[in-house]
C-alpha cells in the first residue's frame, strides 16, 4: 500500500519533535516523489530540515530594484542552500487581521418620542410665578453643583512627592522624641538634672 501525498507531507512535522535527522529525511524523501505538491518554505528544499531558530538564518530582501517586491531570503545553517519566498505567499497563508470598528457615541438611551401624544402645561403653577428667582441657580441643574462639590471634597490634592516625604520624616522625628521624653528611667532623669 502506497502512503498519499497528504500523508508524506505530514509525517515530518509529526516526526520534528521526535528526531530532527528522521523529520529531515522524510521532508526530503516527499519533496523527492512530489515536487509540485510540497513547497513549504519552513523545510529547507536541499536537505529537508525544518527551518527553525538555530538551524536558520533569514533577512528580508528585494528582488530587483526597480520592482520593489520584497522577497524573505532564508539560508539552511547545515546545508548553505539559500531559498527565497515571495512575501506574497507568506502574507496569504496568515489570517486577516481582524478588524474592530470604531466605538459608536453614547446616544443615550432610546425612548420613543410621543409627540402627538404628550400636551405640554400652557399655565405655570403658582408655585413658581410668586417667588424670586435667582439666575445663576436657574442656569445650573441642581445634580450637576452638588456632584461637582462632593468631587472637590472627596479627593483632596496631595502634597508634591518630596515635600510630602520630609514632611512625613519630620512627624516621625518629633513622635521618636516624644515617645523617649516619655519613657522615663535614668536617661530622663540625668536630661533633667
Amino acid at each position: 500500500m502506497e502512503p498519499t501525498p497528504r500523508f508524506r507531507q505530514s509525517l515530518p512535522y509529526v516526526l520534528l519533535p521526535v528526531s530532527q535527522s528522521l523529520s529531515a529525511l522524510h521532508s526530503a524523501r516527499a519533496r523527492r516523489l512530489s515536487p509540485s505538491s510540497s513547497t513549504d518554505p519552513s523545510i529547507c528544499a536541499a536537505c529537508g530540515t525544518h527551518l527553525h531558530a538555530g538551524t536558520s538564518q533569514s533577512r528580508l530582501a528585494r528582488r530587483s530594484k526597480s520592482k520593489g517586491s520584497r522577497v524573505l531570503q532564508t539560508t539552511c545553517l547545515l546545508c548553505d542552500h539559500a531559498q527565497t519566498v515571495p512575501l506574497e505567499l507568506y502574507s496569504s497563508a496568515k489570517p486577516p487581521a481582524l478588524h474592530i470598528p470604531p466605538a459608536e457615541p453614547y446616544a443615550g438611551p432610546n425612548i420613543p418620542s410621543k409627540a402627538g401624544s404628550m400636551q405640554l402645561p400652557t399655565t405655570l403653577p403658582t408655585s413658581c410665578k410668586d417667588g424670586p428667582r435667582d439666575t445663576t441657580s436657574a442656569s445650573l441643574p441642581q445634580t450637576n453643583r452638588s456632584g461637582a462639590a462632593a468631587s472637590k471634597m472627596a479627593r483632596p490634592k496631595k502634597k508634591a512627592g518630596l515635600h510630602a516625604m520630609l514632611a512625613r520624616n519630620r512627624e516621625q522625628e518629633e513622635q521618636r522624641a516624644k515617645n523617649q521624653a516619655d519613657q522615663g528611667g535614668l536617661s530622663a532623669f540625668l536630661n533633667g538634672l
